[in-house]
């Protein structure tokens, strides 16, 4: 039988984020097209700070101690997303029964962290992590969509569709904080 206790196992892990999102479009709509653009920014930081009170964790094993782990705490650090953007076109055309959808959207995105300096722990010395810009900087990423809809019977009720799509996973500053120093 085994257990496993410590001198402390308290992790306290504190996010201070904020964002901001712009979002925007237009549509101009004729007989057979209905035509859109619009634009969407994101953007904005993470602070994340983490410390553990003791810095360590002692395991063990029958009342006997088998294992200690070390941590560097204190940590922070700083993530920023310097721009989420997506800009988009796309055309909604029917003719007689059919009905097709086409668009394209460009994803851009890029995040850094900024410098930082964590305080000295128990068991590290003071550290000092300087910026890191472009982590990613991605541009220019087409998304293609294409769809159509075809009405059977010309009464509205059952329609025939298809649809081929790609999608871009929006990121947060999440993204860059896997590139960030971390605290281990």
């Amino acid at each position: 039988m085994g257990c496993r206790a410590g001198v402390s196992n308290g992790q306290d892990q504190r996010t201070i984020a904020t964002g901001h999102r712009t979002v925007a479009s237009a549509s101009y709509v004729t007989g057979t097209h209905n035509v859109k653009f619009g634009i969407d920014r994101s953007f904005g930081w993470a602070r994340v700070y983490t410390e553990r009170q003791a810095d360590l964790i002692q395991s063990y094993q029958n009342n006997r101690p088998t294992s200690v782990t070390v941590f560097s705490t204190p940590g922070a650090r700083d993530v920023y997303v310097n721009y989420d953007l997506g800009y988009y076109a796309q055309d909604s055309w029917t003719m007689k029964r059919l009905t097709l959808n086409m668009g394209l959207r460009v994803d851009n995105f890029r995040s850094m962290y900024e410098e930082s300096a964590n305080p000295p722990g128990r068991f590290v010395p003071g550290r000092f992590f300087p910026e890191r810009r472009n982590i990613p900087n991605w541009n220019n990423d087409l998304a293609p969509r294409l769809s159509g809809a075809y009405d059977l019977f010309g009464n509205g009720q059952t329609a025939l569709k298809a649809s081929w799509s790609k999608y871009y996973e929006r990121l947060t500053g999440g993204f860059g904080n896997t590139y960030a120093p971390r605290v281990q």
